[in-house]
């Protein structure tokens, strides 16, 4: 499964999606308040599990972010708690679109 992040000014707004297209669930989390990797990670986590999602199951996360500030604490939940590095769509990233 795929972990997709949108990382605004003032929410963070999150969805998964299975091996096909399809949306497995959404949620968002405000963004006001900076947080460390594992308050990202154990929230990520959560979230998940009350949605009938093993955490386990998911194998990618992509993340696009306004906040910079956020990415170092974001890669480090995924690191840390999921076991992959994300993509990060940044400046130059070669998406093909």
């Amino acid at each position: 499964m795929l972990l997709c992040l949108d990382i605004g000014n003032s929410q963070i707004f999150g969805g998964v999606y299975d091996g096909g297209s399809a949306l497995k669930t959404s949620f968002r989390r405000t963004s006001a308040v900076r947080a460390s990797s594992d308050e990202y990670g154990t929230f990520f986590r959560t979230v998940l599990r009350e949605n009938d999602i093993d955490p386990a199951g998911v194998h990618m996360a992509a993340i696009c972010s306004v906040v910079p500030d956020v990415l170092h604490s974001l890669r480090g939940s995924f690191t840390k708690y999921f076991g992959f590095e994300p993509f990060v769509l940044q400046p130059g990233a070669k998406t093909g679109l």
